[in-house]
């Protein structure tokens, strides 16, 4: 009796690790370099599917089915980001075309202007003829002026914004007098001038 018990509970564990694995669906815009690869990853190209290799590019309209316990490293062709994906997922490479919504890829409806990535200390900007607090994560419009205050304990302000290629730095701080060489040394540093002597 003991042992069909024990036979039948290896039959249950043994249906039951034999059900179909649980596929995440991700989807990624645009052609994709292979950095890297461990364990089996496919591309299912319509009737066609084969092992994908390292170096190769995988391109859009590919689905890319990543087994368990493998993992694929991409690099975006457009955009330079990487992606890891471990399996089990299927990783679709979608089109980039004008009419596609741009919220559905990041969360967000398109905003145009500056994101302000990192605010130390206090800051305003302003709203038409209010006054509003900087937070980190918003968006300002071109044109926007802003404000920048001393934070508690008199610390400078500052403001951290994606700017072309690089990130504009706004800094607020008093003009003490104790602290001329140092406000004078930003002025160097930031925009390679010394500020006029009265």
């Amino acid at each position: 009796m003991k042992n069909l018990k024990w036979f039948l509970l290896l039959i249950t564990l043994a249906l039951s690790s034999g059900r179909s694995e649980e596929w995440r669906k991700v989807a990624f815009i645009g052609d994709a370099e292979v950095k890297t690869i461990s364990g089996v990853v496919e591309i299912v190209s319509g009737k066609q599917e084969r092992i994908l290799h390292e170096k190769e590019t995988a391109r859009v309209g590919q689905v890319l089915r990543v087994w368990r316990g493998a993992e694929v490293v991409l690099q975006m062709k457009n955009t330079k980001s990487l992606v890891r994906a471990k399996g089990p997922v299927l990783l679709r490479l979608a089109p980039d075309s004008e009419t596609y919504d741009r919220a559905s890829i990041t969360g967000e409806e398109d905003q145009t202007g500056f994101i302000v990535r990192a605010v130390r200390g206090g800051g305003k900007y302003q709203d038409g003829e209010f006054w509003k607090p900087l937070r980190t994560g918003m968006c300002l419009p071109e044109g926007t002026h802003v404000l920048l205050r001393s934070g508690k304990n008199s610390v400078p302000t500052g403001v951290v914004i994606p700017f072309g290629r690089g990130r504009l730095i706004m800094i607020g701080t008093t003009w003490d007098k104790m602290e001329v060489k140092l406000n004078e040394a930003f002025l160097q540093v930031i925009y390679g001038s010394k500020a006029a002597k009265p």
